[in-house]
């Protein structure tokens, strides 16, 4: 039992590690998909010099903007956040706007909170490209992910993959689940274990346990 929760501990880590580089940054990772995409036509050349990251909002709909959509809970102040991309439709002479929304593409699993940014963000590289952004499911974006991942982490700046930066987005990730778990002694064998470098942390999200239930995350 011990090893099954020290893997899911792991995992759980690793995961909100991805979660948290994304979400946190999503300002460079727009900068660098712009570096890494030639669009095929002057109207997504356009469209994607003007991406941006929008503030959180709760109804308002944004032109070439990754939107951290706000979603009151009830009885709370603070919102869920979950994050989209929205283009307007340029072709027709009414002002359309086109929202991708990981929920209704099936890339998660309805109500779940996780990898929402990097879902967005790829729907937004896809979009950029050229490419058709088609309706799929939890498992097959998963793996979608892991691709998109590996080619971010290849592309991104050193200093936003360093171990300085990495260990800055850990420690809080680490506090947490030490303050949530009541076996601090394995939590304590987890991240005294943990990998220290993004690749490390990525090889994680590769393995089998975590394409079996990372898609699944509630």
């Amino acid at each position: 039992m011990s090893d099954i929760k020290f893997l899911n501990i792991q995992l759980d880590i690793a995961g909100s590690f991805f979660m948290s580089l994304i979400g946190q940054n999503m300002t460079s990772f727009v900068k660098i998909i712009q570096k890494m995409v030639t669009p095929p036509n002057p109207l997504l050349v356009d469209g994607l010099s003007k991406l941006y990251v929008e503030n959180v909002t709760l109804d308002k709909r944004f032109d070439n903007a990754l939107i951290p959509r706000a979603r009151p809970r009830e009885n709370e102040i603070v919102a869920e956040v979950h994050w989209i991309f929205v283009v307007k439709d340029k072709e027709k002479d009414e002002e359309k706007f086109i929202e991708y929304n990981p929920y209704e593409k099936r890339m998660q699993v309805d109500g779940s909170q996780q990898f929402c940014q990097s879902h967005a963000l790829y729907m937004a590289y896809k979009y950029y490209s050229g490419t058709l952004i088609c309706s799929t499911n939890p498992r097959d974006a998963y793996i979608e992910i892991l691709d998109f991942w590996k080619l971010l982490i290849t592309n991104m700046p050193t200093l936003l993959k360093s171990k300085k930066n990495v260990a800055a987005i850990l420690k809080p990730i680490f506090k947490m689940n030490m303050d949530s778990e009541k076996d601090k002694e394995l939590v304590k064998k987890v991240i005294s274990s943990f990998p220290k470098d993004i690749h490390g942390i990525y090889d994680l999200m590769t393995s089998d346990k975590a394409k079996k239930e990372c898609p699944l995350w509630i």
